[in-house]
């Protein structure tokens, strides 16, 4: 019925485009840890706010010489002033005593219950959450019987209840993403505001800071696409810290209509000069997942930040990919500390950890360097990012001859301070050129600096490399020991950014390599090679070693 009523539609004059909309899993990109972080903080004196001796990823100093500089950002004069951030997430506590002073309710929806307060829900009272037999009637006591009954056992492990009505067994699972606070603490890590006393200091302290609850539910391509598209006249930056399943075998990302919204938000967003998307890496890491299966990181559109721990070393959680493009600090063994934010009900916590943790603090970065330059493009960010990230301090065997890139931590950390202060004079890069290359036919002539390369292909259960004319080596895809399936990809992009100011003229090598198991035989159909560049870098690359 279903698809008679979409062909229905499609025959329809009046009707553009019709699509069945299907539920698409999405999982928030945090991480559960079962030790507390430790506790030993040095004593800083410049905000009153309780935490913000614990945010040592913020402080300017740190025993290893590691730090992104924000502080020396701040000194510049930037704190974020008239810039607006929007975390696309399972809502913000809006009246925050931290929040609402920077609240921003114009950059506010909540797509789930469709009104415009974002306010997450601390009760799990409604159906997307419990599923309960629909021939089952519970009166009110005996509901609240059963949340207590959830209550009193480990949150972290507990993914089902079973509880005895009369005579009748009730089973109730619940969603392994069962908290609410997610975008509460994502927010405070951008927006919190300073010296008031309160919880922590935002990376952008004077940033205005909205919320868009799209998580707390059935999310769909619709869903996604209404939340990517959410104000883009109004909105200057969207910090996402949710994706796909991390597990190791999950192959998805932007359907038709999200895809659209990303693309018409760098085309018409803040005016013209394209909305900034920062996207959490994932956290498939113990799973062996790779973040090129994941289409909202590997997309040229999005910013894709990773994680550093305390110590520079890559988390157990991270992703290597050759899609990120740059990194924050963030949660990492359970000796090391995490990150500090709000919390739900008016509470903060410095247990916020996870990729999830490393986006918004990219997109509260980020947030200063446009308020230092208000003109910067999508692509201006992202040239910025590439130049002034440093990989100094960050421990991965991967880094490229010219150390300069890896695929754990893409161009290296996020320097605040170096990314305002070339902000500052930056001139705006030229026109993108776009140059599509088939298997037959791989000779790049339409432009002489590359900035992301894209695959596209039909393969199998395959590790694929690509090298450049220049010699750079790309990881499009490794192992994934938890993926079975025999699907191959259609037409899927792997995409990748160490090619950035590459001359791309030249011979580029492919190679992949069979890892499935004797005799077992893989089909290769197609590729194409899309090279996305311009033919002049706007300034010197400078790389701070």
């Amino acid at each position: 019925p279903e698809n008679v009523l979409i062909k229905q539609l499609e025959n329809d004059p009046a009707v553009l485009w019709a699509q069945q909309q299907e539920v698409k899993k999405r999982v928030k990109r945090n991480v559960i840890l079962f030790h507390p972080s430790v506790t030993s903080y040095k004593t800083s004196t410049i905000f009153n706010d309780p935490d913000w001796d614990k945010q040592w990823y913020m402080h300017d100093t740190s025993e290893h010489g590691r730090m992104m500089n924000i502080s020396g950002a701040w000194r510049m004069g930037y704190t974020g002033k008239n810039i607006v951030v929007t975390i696309l997430d399972d809502g913000i506590e809006k009246d925050h005593p931290d929040l609402r002073d920077n609240y921003e309710p114009r950059a506010s929806i909540d797509i789930n219950d469709w009104d415009n307060d974002p306010q997450p829900r601390y009760l799990p009272t409604n159906d997307n959450k419990f599923k309960i037999e629909r021939s089952l009637s519970l009166n009110q006591k005996d509901f609240y019987l059963i949340f207590l009954a959830f209550m009193e056992r480990d949150e972290t492990t507990l993914r089902e209840i079973h509880v005895m009505l009369g005579t009748v067994r009730l089973q109730i699972s619940l969603s392994p993403d069962f908290d609410f606070e997610h975008g509460t603490r994502c927010a405070g890590e951008v927006a919190a505001a300073a010296n008031n006393n309160i919880c922590n200091v935002g990376v952008a302290y004077n940033a205005r800071i909205g919320g868009v609850r799209m998580l707390d539910g059935e999310v769909t391509d619709l869903i996604e696409a209404t939340a990517l598209s959410f104000r883009h006249d109004f909105i200057h930056i969207y910090s996402a810290s949710w994706g796909p399943d991390d597990d190791g075998k999950t192959v998805d990302g932007p359907a038709t209509l999200a895809m659209q919204a990303f693309e018409n938000g760098i085309r018409y967003g803040r005016n013209g000069l394209g909305s900034i998307y920062v996207w959490a890496s994932g956290n498939g890491g113990k799973d062996d997942d790779n973040c090129n299966c994941d289409g909202y990181t590997n997309s040229i559109y999005t910013v894709s930040i990773s994680s550093a721990t305390e110590n520079g070393n890559i988390p157990w959680y991270s992703e290597a990919c050759s899609s990120t493009l740059a990194t924050t600090y963030s949660s990492g063994a359970s000796d090391e500390k995490q990150v500090v934010s709000t919390d739900l009900r008016s509470q903060c916590t410095e247990n916020h950890t996870g990729t999830s943790a490393s986006a918004p603090m990219a997109a509260g970065i980020i947030a200063l360097a446009l308020e230092a330059n208000p003109n910067l493009t999508w692509r201006d960010v992202q040239h910025l990012i590439v130049e002034t990230a440093k990989p100094k301090h960050l421990n991965a065997i991967d880094w490229k001859v010219n150390g300069v890139v890896s695929h754990a931590f893409g161009y290296g950390m996020i320097d605040a301070a170096e990314l305002v202060k070339l902000a500052e004079k930056w001139r705006t890069v030229p026109a993108q050129r776009i140059c599509h290359q088939t298997s037959s036919n791989l000779t790049a002539r339409s432009f002489s600096k590359g900035e992301r390369v894209i695959l596209q292909m039909h393969t199998g259960n395959l590790q694929i490399f690509l090298t450049s004319p220049m010699g750079t080596n790309s990881t499009l895809l490794d192992l994934r020991m938890m993926d079975e399936s025999s699907d191959g990809f259609s037409d899927w992009p792997f995409m990748t950014t160490h090619n950035w100011g590459e001359n791309p003229r030249g011979i580029w090598t492919l190679e992949i390599v069979n890892i499935a198991t004797s005799g077992t035989v893989g089909t290769f159909e197609m590729w194409e090679l899309i090279l996305y560049g311009i033919n002049k870098m706007p300034n010197l690359v400078v790389i701070n070693m």
